[in-house]
């Protein structure tokens, strides 16, 4: 994966579109336990942000800012980069990258020895996470109930060249 990112993002212009990148780039340098790159694609991720004044920019900045921090062994000044990323995606209303910022900030609570705080924002995570998978479940449920609907009044449905190519796409056949 560091590979792939890494040619991705050389390969990658415009700065809307490199800041996509980086945002993903961190995390894989940072799991790759290549600090110093995760920290340079930070600081380019925060020149994209200031160019642009963006609260989804100041987001990403600040998750990736705080990731940095905590794997390069600094808890107390990662939770103040996490806690203003878990406001930005907060106020964005992005519960996933919201739940995301909690579990960094477990990690970190939990290094700084404060397992109170670190349980309370793994709960609050975990339960972000079982809500938008019952959410998935439930969307789920929906179209394999339409699908149902579907064939019954087309028996023949599935044996369409536009349905085998959607199929297929859907499997990862394309």
């Amino acid at each position: 994966a560091a590979a792939a990112i890494h040619r991705t993002l050389t390969e990658t212009e415009g700065a809307v579109e490199r800041s996509r990148v980086l945002f993903a780039y961190v995390d894989i340098k940072l799991a790759a336990g290549d600090i110093e790159d995760a920290r340079a694609a930070v600081a380019e991720l925060g020149e994209i942000a200031a160019a642009f004044d963006s609260p989804l920019l100041r987001a990403m900045v600040g998750y990736a800012h705080g990731s940095v921090l905590l794997a390069d062994g600094d808890p107390a000044a990662a939770c103040v980069a996490l806690r203003r990323a878990w406001v930005a995606w907060h106020e964005l209303e992005a519960p996933y990258e919201a739940a995301r910022v909690r579990l960094q900030m477990a990690r970190a609570c939990s290094q700084l020895g404060d397992h109170d705080t670190a349980e309370m924002e793994l709960d609050a995570a975990r339960s972000v996470f079982e809500k938008l998978a019952g959410e998935e479940r439930e969307h789920l449920s929906t179209l394999e109930t339409r699908y149902k609907e579907l064939l019954s009044e087309d028996p023949d449905l599935e044996s369409r060249p536009t349905f085998l190519f959607f199929k297929g796409a859907a499997n990862g056949l394309f």
